[in-house]
């Protein structure tokens, strides 16, 4: 007891291993017929329904207020960073969606 052998530390080193949550954040833009810049596809303030229905295939929608998992920079308590954005869980990984549409966009960064 208290003696550190290989075993041990392969062993912990494997419990450790298990238990790591990779996270990731992708940005996803909407882009309108007849746009061709990012500053277009940034202004867009709405999506449609196709997209929405896109963004539900790949994960799930969540309100970003108290939000307790993997937010990837979001704001969780003031909803600066919007109210809503898209998360999933995928293979031990958790991946959040900054997506265009969602994000707060105001006159000066138009």
């Amino acid at each position: 007891l208290g003696q550190s052998t290989s075993k041990v530390t392969e062993q912990l080193m494997k419990l450790d291993e298990s238990s790591l949550s990779q996270q990731f954040k992708f940005g996803v833009m909407y882009c309108k017929a007849e746009q061709n810049s990012e500053e277009d596809m940034y202004n867009n303030d709405d999506s449609s329904p196709a997209f929405d229905e896109f963004m539900s295939c790949i994960s799930d929608r969540v309100d970003l207020k108290g939000f307790p998992q993997y937010r990837a920079q979001l704001d969780n308590r003031t909803d600066s960073t919007g109210q809503h954005s898209y998360y999933t869980r995928f293979e031990g990984n958790e991946i959040m969606f900054h997506v265009s549409t969602l994000l707060p966009s105001t006159p000066s960064n138009r």
